[in-house]
């Protein structure tokens, strides 16, 4: 038992009366508490700023990454198709077009990659237009670089990737077999998007060739001897000749004589000196309307067992090495020498990025 206090007059009594003696002041009542066990429900974390994933996230994934590695591919070869069309003053401009395809591609696939969880249409419909933009500037290059329309082709598929995402993602077309139908029309589209851009950079390869064929054969024309301007016409039309056939080769007409004789290096500073070495007679014509030469890093020669020979121009003095400009119409007959590696058959490749011709003749010590 325990004394409380009258909240009324202040005397102490029992806690166990109801009221109090002295002034009857009811005894408060003590609150019941009741103790709920209450069970542990399993709690879920919800993270309100994750993204949740979309049926093609997984794709646009791949294609982003393949779009980034193209870039780096497609750059470096649209750099040297522009310093071969550079070197070569054909006019063309594929090495731009290479880069900003590669440019587009590269763009393409960064928002591709960071939109593809977006529930918003805007990212996959930019990405379209910079793929698409890519295959634009492919059109009509497969002339001078001729892997350049497959990755235009490739560019403009990524688009149609990215556009069969946007349909078959909206709500009306949530249907397994409407969606396989779009898959399968974009794939079908794509295949033959890739085999029109093939076909249109062998056919403009071929107006090319055709092009280079009658320039030349007007131009030799101009020269007044037809005799030559006939030869280079038919010559024009294959890329392997043999000695006294005239070739055109970086604007220069190229007749290389079946005169040829042997002399050895007489030059005690150089490794091959004392060694038998092939003069070839080479008669060379600037075609170009300002002073031209032949470049000495456009042509190297290989010997009888196919490998590569050293050429020794710089051993003479009238080697087509050392030999200087030429004026418009101008020509001039200097020598090519070859290390003589044995009997067989020789070659001489011209090379120059844009165009190669091979000569080749057998030698017979």
């Amino acid at each position: 038992m325990a004394l409380i206090k009258c909240k009324e007059c202040g005397k102490e009594y029992s806690s166990n009366a109801k009221a109090c003696p002295k002034c009857g002041n009811p005894t408060e009542e003590k609150e019941e508490t009741i103790d709920v066990n209450i069970k542990n429900e399993p709690t879920v974390n919800v993270n309100i700023n994750e993204k949740p994933k979309r049926k093609w996230s997984t794709g646009k994934l791949i294609i982003a990454i393949i779009s980034m590695v193209l870039f780096i591919i497609v750059a470096f070869q649209s750099c040297a198709a522009g310093l071969g069309n550079a070197l070569a003053d054909n006019g063309s401009d594929s090495g731009s077009s290479g880069f900003l395809c590669a440019l587009f591609l590269l763009i393409g696939g960064i928002i591709t990659m960071a939109t593809r969880n977006s529930k918003g249409n805007g990212g996959c419909i930019t990405a379209i237009v910079f793929y698409w933009l890519g295959a634009l500037f492919t059109i009509g290059t497969g002339d001078t670089y001729p892997d350049l329309p497959i990755w235009g082709s490739i560019a403009f598929a990524f688009g149609l990737i990215n556009l069969g995402s946007l349909i078959v993602e909206k709500p009306k077309f949530n249907e397994p077999k409407k969606q396989k139908s779009i898959l399968i029309a974009v794939i079908i589209i794509s295949i033959i998007v890739f085999i029109i851009s093939i076909s249109s950079g062998s056919t403009d390869d071929k107006k090319n060739n055709s092009n280079t064929n009658n320039t030349n054969s007007s131009t030799n024309t101009n020269t007044n001897d037809n005799t030559n301007s006939n030869s280079n016409t038919e010559s024009n039309k294959k890329n392997t000749y043999g000695l006294n056939e005239t070739f055109t080769f970086d604007e220069l007409e190229i007749t290389l004589g079946s005169e040829f004789t042997y002399t050895k290096v007489n030059n005690k500073y150089s490794d091959n000196h004392g060694k038998s070495v092939i003069k070839i007679p080479v008669t060379i014509k600037n075609l170009k309307d300002e002073t031209h030469s032949l470049n000495m890093f456009y042509y190297k020669a290989f010997g009888s067992k196919g490998t590569q020979l050293d050429t020794l121009g710089y051993c003479f003095d009238n080697s087509v090495d050392e030999a200087g400009e030429l004026r418009s119409g101008a020509s001039y007959t200097k020598y090519f020498y070859l290390l003589y590696d044995g009997d067989g058959t020789y070659a001489i490749e011209f090379d120059n990025w844009a165009k190669k011709i091979t000569v080749e003749f057998e030698i017979k010590k």
